[in-house]
């Protein structure tokens, strides 16, 4: 049986200078290489984008880097902040821009509770004046919890469509589907399970391994797609490499980039450096299929910007 083909989206980092500051040169090539390389749609100034070390004009910048390069409706600009009061005011700076979907994840450091989260997006979705806005839910970070029930009552909020889990599995896509109101739009962080997450009732992913090595992930959905068992296994398969190889490290992720010869950098945050055990198991996961045998020192001494 066919059916829609699950949405694969491209979380991009950011890359920095060795100095630490913003390498928006380099950022724009990379966003114009995912952008090509067949994904749905890229999500800009996200966790992996390291966004919590980007001031406001930062933010901006990228998100204005990342229409440069791909359609707005292939862009989800994400805004939120640990203040309702922070991420209104980015929502009106990038929607000036021309962004036309945007994502806020919840209040963070401080848990929200029911009233102020619903406050806090009720903001977001004002000063998004119509755009669609998902909500970002990604509790082991941000120490705010969102229950099956409060996400069906913000999913009443004017412009609120959709919903980012990063949680593990497909059970959370699974209990927040059944509370929710139909076509409200859940993708989840959780790459790795993408057809169970589809048919939990999840539209797709948001990867991170994504921007790097997209391959696995486009075949894994156009495979549940099609309903073909062995291709979607043959998928399955490298997508859990993938995912196994570089994970949630933003600092693999740059050293990915570089091994396949695409635009790297630093990182801003407070990363260890990869040690060589995970540096061979990503090197021995990209070579031959995804590289050209050469690897560039990514995390030490990125290239200079042309």
């Amino acid at each position: 049986m066919t059916v829609q083909r699950p949405v694969v989206v491209a979380a991009a980092p950011t890359l920095f200078a060795a100095d630490g500051s913003l390498d928006l040169h380099r950022s724009t090539r990379l966003y114009r290489h995912i952008a090509e390389s067949g994904v749905d749609a890229l999500f800009v100034g996200g966790t992996t984008a390291e966004f919590p070390s980007l001031d406001e004009r930062e933010r901006a910048d990228l998100v204005r880097a990342a229409l440069d390069a791909a359609p707005a409706s292939r862009v989800i600009a994400h805004v939120g902040a640990a203040s309702g009061w922070q991420a209104a005011r980015l929502t009106k700076r990038v929607r000036s821009l021309g962004a036309r979907r945007l994502a806020a994840v919840t209040p963070y450091f401080l848990p929200a509770g029911p009233r102020a989260l619903r406050e806090y997006y009720a903001q977001v979705c004002d000063a998004a004046d119509g755009l669609p806005v998902y909500a970002y839910i990604y509790p082991d970070l941000t120490n705010t919890t969102v229950r099956p029930d409060q996400l069906a009552e913000l999913a009443a909020l004017p412009g609120l469509i959709g919903a980012k889990v990063s949680m593990s599995g497909a059970a959370p896509i699974a209990a927040y589907a059944a509370a929710v109101p139909p076509g409200f739009e859940l993708l989840s962080g959780s790459d790795a399970e993408l057809a169970p997450v589809v048919r939990a009732g999840g539209l797709g992913v948001v990867s991170g391994v994504a921007s790097a090595v997209p391959e696995p992930f486009l075949a894994l959905a156009a495979a549940v797609a099609e309903g073909n068992t062995q291709a979607e296994q043959e998928a399955q398969e490298e997508a859990d490499q993938a995912v196994a190889a570089i994970g949630p490290s933003i600092a693999l992720l740059k050293e990915a980039l570089a091994l396949r010869d695409l635009p790297t950098g630093s990182s801003r945050m407070a990363l260890d450096v990869p040690n060589d055990d995970a540096l061979d198991r990503l090197t021995h996961f990209l070579d031959g299929a995804y590289t050209n045998g050469a690897r560039t020192d990514a995390i030490a001494e990125p290239p200079a910007a042309s």
